[in-house]
């Protein structure tokens, strides 16, 4: 984010509210649901050309297996709001993070 020096302590705070809500507040059915229609249709957009898909399963080809690309969608569809509690609980920390802050002289 590009801000003030002056905001940083604020969108710190901020971020920090935001870490802990979704370490102790599963998401909504409603708001899961969004989600998971944006990323799928994402998704659809990414693949479009030929070049994107080439791209696309070049990537999985490269980190993993090109049969996950194909898999994303129903992947993402089958998250559950406690699945996901529980991701955010491994994963995220608000404790744990790092700012970068380049603050003109």
């Amino acid at each position: 984010a590009m801000l003030e020096s002056k905001d940083i302590p604020e969108v710190e705070a901020r971020i920090g509210d935001r870490l802990y809500e979704l370490l102790t507040q599963e998401i909504s059915e409603v708001e899961l649901a969004r989600c998971q229609r944006l990323l799928c249709n994402d998704y659809v957009f990414s693949i479009e050309s030929p070049g994107q898909l080439a791209g696309l399963y070049g990537y999985y080809f490269t980190i993993a297996n090109p049969e996950l690309a194909i898999a994303y969608p129903e992947k993402i569809a089958a998250f559950q709001p406690q699945e996901l509690l529980n991701l955010a609980e491994k994963y995220l920390s608000p404790n744990r993070y790092a700012v970068t802050a380049l603050i003109p002289i």
